[in-house]
């Protein structure tokens, strides 16, 4: 019904299935197109949780700060606090299921994943120092 989703970040290895949403300076979309209850994180959960089958289901929000302001930090806090809410915007999946995402939810700022990496080649160097310009 709401079509392909884009999904910025997946990474697959032995056991696990991550899927990031990574931002420079936007917030996340508060509605879909079909469906204006539902958002772009709640959107993105059910996304891995469709595709992880036995694999561990991971959610990240990579961002450029954690501000208060952020709809991601008010929409992922708030759901640390009362799953009942991520839940009800899933009724298809199971409590236990959206726990998993929940438990290995996280919001990473750039400038840790930067602070994290060394780049190994002209290349990478080139895509870390433009990342590094747009975080600051």
């Amino acid at each position: 019904m709401e079509g392909r989703s884009e999904i910025d970040v997946v990474m697959r290895g032995p056991g696990y299935l991550l899927v990031a949403e990574a931002s420079l300076t936007s917030d996340i979309s508060v509605s879909t197109t079909y469906d204006p209850n539902r958002n772009q994180i709640a959107r993105n959960i059910d996304c891995v949780l469709e595709n992880a089958d036995t694999e561990l289901p991971i959610f990240w929000m990579i961002v450029k700060d954690r501000g208060p302001g952020r709809m991601y930090v008010q929409l992922i806090d708030q759901w640390r606090q009362d799953l009942a809410a991520l839940i009800q915007m899933l009724p298809h999946r199971a409590a236990f299921e959206v726990e998993a995402v929940m438990d290995r939810c996280a919001v990473i700022t750039w400038d840790e994943i930067l602070e994290a990496i060394e780049p190994a080649t002209e290349d990478e160097f080139d895509l870390w120092a433009e990342l590094l310009s747009r975080t600051n």
